[in-house]
This record gives structure tokens, C-alpha cells and sequence, in this order.
């Protein structure tokens, strides 16, 4: 009798378990995704020379903060645009390492909410472009020429990074 009544009342008040159950899962999601987003961040404040992309303990270069551009980069850039991602890629480094250099030159700055914004300084070589994930999310990125490479790093870096590169990958 007790057992029937309280399948009856699970019967009855069948959808607001269902919400309260999606509340509660959502809640608990929410909080896991908060923490890990928290560790992470830590995690990079502490973690900066680690390049997670070859694994290896790299030392980072003095890059110079630049105030002027040289005229002779805008008459070689190469129309190439790419994100930090994709420059990364090309040296086997992380979009963090490429995005601190970046932000150590002066080209960009980081906002509030972990996004980057190009400087006056690097309006004339990178833009900033809008896009959607494939979940139709929206979110901002900077695409840079491909010239920026030699303004980041110094050409002995350059040199001795695509040695690096073009023995990893013929490995």
C-alpha cells in the first residue's frame, strides 16, 4: 500500500523530478567545469615555460618591446594570415608562447576575459576576425601575417627552431 502510493506520487510528479534532476546535474556540471577552468589557469600562471605541444622544457628569449614597426616588413608581408594556433604549429609551439610573444612585442594585449586585442602597434599586421564554432558558439580571434614570425622571435630562434622542426618531423 505505502509502495503503491509513493510510485503514484513518483507518477504524478514525474516532470518536476525530471527538471530538478537536469537542475541538479547542470549545477554540479557547472561547478566541475568552473574548477577545471580554475585549475587551468594555474596551472599556465605556473607552468609557462612548458611547451605543450612538444613536451619539452624550453628557455623563453628576452623579446624586445617594440615601438615602431620597420617600413621593410609591410613591403614582405606575405598575405598569409594565421592565428597563434597555426603559427604555433609551424614551430612546434604552443598558441600560448606565441600568444605571450606577441603581447611581450607590444602587438596585442590580453583583456579581462582572456581574449587578445591588437595594439596600435599591430593593426598592420594582424586583424581581428569573428567566427562561430561548429556548435555556433561565436568568438573573436586575431589572424596575423606569417611575417610576424620574424618580429617575435630573433632569426637565430627562427633558424634554430625550423632545424628542430625539420628534424622532429623527419623522424
Amino acid at each position: 500500500m505505502k509502495k503503491e502510493k509513493i510510485i503514484n506520487w513518483i507518477k504524478e510528479h514525474k516532470k518536476q523530478l525530471i527538471i530538478a534532476g537536469c537542475v541538479i546535474g547542470a549545477t554540479i556540471l557547472g561547478i566541475v567545469i568552473y574548477n577545471y577552468n580554475k585549475e587551468s589557469l594555474v596551472a599556465d600562471q605556473t607552468n609557462t615555460d612548458s611547451d605543450s605541444l612538444g613536451n619539452e622544457e624550453e628557455e623563453l628569449y628576452d623579446v624586445p618591446h617594440i615601438t615602431v614597426i620597420p617600413k621593410d616588413i609591410y613591403d614582405h608581408l606575405t598575405g598569409n594570415r594565421m592565428t597563434a594556433t597555426q603559427l604555433g604549429k609551424q614551430l612546434l609551439y604552443s598558441a600560448r608562447i606565441i600568444n605571450e610573444r606577441i603581447v611581450e612585442s607590444g602587438l596585442a594585449v590580453k583583456n579581462a576575459l582572456g581574449e587578445y586585442d591588437l595594439t596600435e602597434l599591430g593593426q598592420g599586421l594582424g586583424e581581428k576576425v569573428y567566427k562561430e564554432t561548429r556548435y555556433g558558439w561565436p568568438f573573436s580571434n586575431i589572424e596575423w601575417d606569417e611575417i610576424i614570425l620574424t618580429i617575435i622571435f630573433t632569426p637565430e630562434e627562427l633558424a634554430e627552431r625550423r632545424a628542430y622542426v625539420a628534424m622532429i618531423r623527419k623522424s
